[in-house]
């Protein structure tokens, strides 16, 4: 009898082992499988894109808006996106702080979209046609042009957007921004010190440090060869002070592209 006992106790306790095992394996699926579910990370994630755009007297300030428009589209059409968080900003006047174009607004892809053939092309359409007809409505020429202060205030508005989506239980996946100029900023501190650059004068010792805190963000420059060039300024030196203050090298597009919309009003 004892041996017959102590092999029933062996052989119970084999049985527990195996639950517990079967047990675990099933935690492990379901963790496995909620995690799969989860996008990377666990939190849901934004792309918050920024745009800059000059609006000062040597641009063709008509076509900013059809600029966005044709900027914002490829982000709203990426698969990708689940979340686009956008806010547009212009070059201000006399106190160098930037306008705002398009105030923040957000785009998400919609549910139940993709049963309705057309329905999710519709949408998308629809959103940045709405964007870019809230740019028309605000836009107004300035008759200076402080890039680089627009610039600066933008980048601080990403980082404080992104605060504000990990504080609602988001994350920023893409940080993008997008400046639509000819980079000739002749406003402030940062025009003193392009104008000494093109005067030849080396910067002063413990001068300001123009340095943007651009590390991680997805930049973009358009539009530097649609400008009037009247301030005197050769762009060799406006484009080195600007690679200067992004930390590497700038690189442009000489004209910045248009939505197929507008291009198809102007025909």
């Amino acid at each position: 009898m004892p041996k017959l006992a102590t092999a029933m106790t062996a052989n119970g306790w084999r049985v527990i082992q195996w639950m517990l095992v079967l047990a675990a394996a099933v935690v492990a699926f379901f963790a496995a499988s909620c995690s799969f579910l989860e996008p990377r990370g666990g939190l849901p994630p934004i792309t918050v894109d920024l745009i800059v755009s000059d609006v000062s007297g040597s641009v063709d300030v008509q076509s900013r808006c059809a600029e966005l428009a044709a900027r914002v589209r490829p982000l709203v059409e990426d698969r990708r996106t689940r979340r686009l968080d956008l806010l547009a900003l212009a070059t201000g006047g006399a106190t160098g702080e930037p306008d705002v174009l398009v105030p923040w607004t957000t785009y998400t892809p919609g549910t139940g979209l993709y049963e309705s053939p057309g329905a999710a092309a519709r949408h998308r359409a629809d959103w940045v046609a709405g964007v870019e007809r809230v740019c028309r409505e605000n836009l107004r020429r300035q008759s200076i042009s402080p890039v680089y202060e627009a610039v600066e205030r933008a980048l601080q508005a990403i980082d404080a957007r992104c605060e504000e989506g990990a504080r609602e239980h988001f994350r920023c996946e893409r940080k993008v921004l997008t400046v639509q100029s000819d980079l000739r900023s002749t406003h402030g501190a940062f025009g003193q010190h392009l104008r000494a650059l093109a005067a030849g004068k080396p910067p002063k010792k413990n001068s300001t440090s123009f340095r943007l805190p651009v590390d991680g963000i997805e930049t973009s420059f358009c539009g530097v060869s649609n400008t009037s060039a009247g301030d005197g300024l050769p762009s060799e030196v406006v484009f080195a002070a600007w690679s200067e203050a992004l930390g590497r090298p700038l690189v442009v597009d000489p004209t910045c592209a248009i939505s197929p919309a507008a291009l198809r009003s102007s025909l």
